[in-house]
């Protein structure tokens, strides 16, 4: 699981913690980098080691232990949400309920912190087609990629 002591994060996000948690970092603009995936290697032969990220942690909705990869679990699950949630960040307003959220940068309260509406609507997708596919040892997934998916979504939405 992905660790947020042992996870890098770019500075693109707000230092001080979230009131609900203080492992939680408030994003302010969207990333542009790849998304990158690694282990830290281990002194156990045959045990995978912690999952380390460029992604900064910014909400939990379903693994409170930390991110995965490589399959269809919890913890992909909160690593295709942050992922989501850093290229398309809340905008800074109070947290609205999920029923009360229209806009794709509402922000949404979740079990810990906050995330973009387009986060929670689409990540489960997200984690299927990019998170559980990808090897269990990390990966990268250029931010092009992931921009034109969202860009897709975006297009069907505003379809009529």
């Amino acid at each position: 699981m992905c660790h947020p002591s042992r996870r890098h994060s770019h500075q693109r996000t707000s230092r001080a913690s979230t009131p609900e948690d203080p492992r939680l970092t408030r994003i302010h603009t969207p990333f542009t980098d790849d998304v990158r995936a690694w282990r830290e290697s281990t002194d156990t032969p045959d045990t995978l080691g912690d999952l380390v990220t460029n992604i900064p942690w910014s909400c939990i909705m379903h693994s409170p232990s930390g991110w995965e990869c490589g399959y269809a679990g919890s913890g992909p699950s909160d690593f295709a949400l942050n992922i989501l949630n850093a290229f398309v960040p809340p905008r800074m307003h109070p947290p609205l309920s999920w029923y009360a959220a229209e806009r794709d940068d509402d922000p949404e309260r979740v079990y810990r912190g906050i995330a973009s509406h387009f986060a929670v609507r689409h990540h489960q997708q997200f984690k299927q087609t990019f998170i559980q596919t990808m090897d269990r040892n990390g990966g990268t997934i250029p931010a092009h990629t992931i921009q034109a998916w969202i860009k897709e979504r975006l297009e069907r939405q505003q379809a009529p």
